[in-house]
């Protein structure tokens, strides 16, 4: 071997290719995979799930979801009927539980024993059909739930056993891909979707035992489809339909400035207090500094 190459140490068949002929754009997988310790869950986009080990690749387990979970996924944009663009959320790790968003009538989450797959729970209160989002983990009104966002509704389940604790609906469903996971800060939940649909701010409160959730706002000066947002201390950064690159303040949804001319459509992380930007079309990415000053 020539000195700085790589090796592929293992490689596990994590399922089946996804065959729709629309076009090669979901072909898969687009889940990315979730370490813990010496466990690696991957996601095909045909809702094949794998346990694997992280040093050998050897499968503990795996389940078909369309299959056994009777799993489906919101065709709004294209693809087959309870299959859309195929699966793409990425599991999340809660303990010794794994949480996945099935989506379909037995309930839209699932938590399985992660150490042998096993289903310990669905949300049978709510069965939206999974959209392309992943759940976010928060501990709201001293509760610890999962929050997820579908093309119909905003919700959060109880970590414990699923029950529904609150569901926000829009006046108007998103009538497109719902790509953005939720953005969750403190008793706040953001979400952003692109196709003229814009950006919500929701607020959940709990008195007693009850929970309740309400929009703080909602406007169109963050929509954005495919890529991401970030919130960075009291900011959220991303790519917005027809304003470009937006600094937006989370609490009350007004543009701090916008920049459409020096940089296309992408995708974003922060790091080391730095904006890391990765342009759909062609590959360049580009650093800038963290700052409301434009």
């Amino acid at each position: 071997m020539k000195e700085g190459t790589v090796a592929q140490a293992w490689a596990t068949r994590v399922g089946p290719t996804y065959d729709w002929k629309g076009n090669s754009w979901s072909t898969g997988p687009s889940s990315t995979p979730t370490v813990d310790g010496e466990r690696v869950f991957a996601l095909a986009s045909t809702g094949h799930l794998l346990c694997a080990n992280v040093a050998t690749g050897q499968e503990h387990w795996r389940k078909d979801l369309a299959a056994e979970l009777d799993a489906e996924v919101n065709p709004i944009g294209g693809g087959p009927k309870k299959l859309g663009w195929g699966f793409t959320w990425s599991p999340l790790v809660d303990g010794e539980q794994l949480i996945c968003v099935p989506g379909g009538p037995k309930g839209t989450v699932a938590a399985l024993k992660k150490k042998t797959g096993e289903v310990l729970w669905r949300s049978t209160e709510i069965t939206d059909q999974a959209a392309y989002t992943s759940p976010m983990l928060a501990e709201i009104g001293g509760v610890r739930q999962y929050v997820v966002l579908t093309n119909r509704s905003v919700f959060g389940v109880a970590a414990k056993d699923g029950k529904l604790l609150w569901n926000y609906r829009p006046a108007r469903p998103y009538g497109t891909e719902v790509v953005n996971s939720p953005v969750v800060h403190g008793a706040f939940v953001y979400v952003s979707v692109g196709s003229g649909h814009g950006c919500e701010l929701i607020q959940v409160t709990k008195d007693g035992e009850t929970f309740n959730a309400e929009s703080v706002y909602s406007n169109k000066n963050l929509a954005n489809h495919h890529a991401n947002v970030v919130l960075v201390g009291e900011q959220v950064f991303g790519f917005g339909e027809g304003r470009g690159w937006v600094c937006q303040e989370f609490k009350t949804g007004e543009v701090v400035w916008a920049e459409r001319q020096k940089f296309r459509s992408g995708s974003l992380t922060c790091a080391d207090g730095r904006l890391y930007c990765y342009d759909e079309s062609d590959g360049t990415a580009a650093l800038i500094e963290v700052t409301t000053a434009g």
